[in-house]
């Protein structure tokens, strides 16, 4: 390759970046407003059990992380307290969960999937198997496996650095020193 097509790549390359750079904001609300618009939809699972993806990954979390807090729960969902707190009355009252008081702290709560609960959590399990094959074929259709691995990858990167933010957003807005 010359130098002058070097120079050429290079600068396709640049405005290619450039371009991605700048549809970059547009297209995540976008995957952002599609997200929340499948999210804020309760999903049916049979026997009554009708829940929405931030009760599902609540539950789950709750499931493989029993004992959980609310602060952790808040922490990792960037809700506030008062928001986890609803989504928690819900799932008590749905029978999914149970809360047991922390030994060391009365007014806290340690929370612990039921058996309701992990009986909702295997249908959830057998559904999401069922979507996530058909989504996976989808996008086989269309993709590399590579690319597909890269996406999880990367999504789970971004979820970490979402929680790290939302944890900073939190700590400045209540005037607390970021650690």
């Amino acid at each position: 390759m010359t130098i002058a097509e070097q120079n050429q790549k290079y600068m396709d390359d640049m405005a290619l970046t450039m371009q991605l750079i700048n549809q970059r904001p547009g297209r995540m609300i976008q995957l952002a407003s599609l997200l929340n618009r499948y999210a804020s939809k309760p999903k049916y699972f049979g026997d009554n059990d009708y829940i929405t993806l931030i009760e599902m990954g609540i539950l789950v979390y709750i499931a493989s992380f029993p004992g959980v807090t609310n602060a952790t729960l808040c922490e990792q969902f960037g809700r506030t307290k008062g928001a986890i707190s609803q989504l928690i009355r819900k799932l008590e009252d749905r029978g999914y969960i149970q809360r047991e008081p922390k030994p060391e702290d009365a007014k806290s709560f340690l929370f612990y999937p039921s058996l309701k609960g992990m009986h909702l959590i295997q249908k959830i399990n057998e559904n999401d198997q069922q979507d996530t094959n058909g989504t996976l074929i989808r996008l086989l259709q269309i993709c590399p496996l590579e690319d597909i691995q890269t996406f999880f990858r990367m999504v789970d990167i971004y979820i970490t650095i979402l929680i790290a933010q939302i944890s900073e957003e939190n700590q400045a807005a209540s005037g607390a020193d970021p650690q």
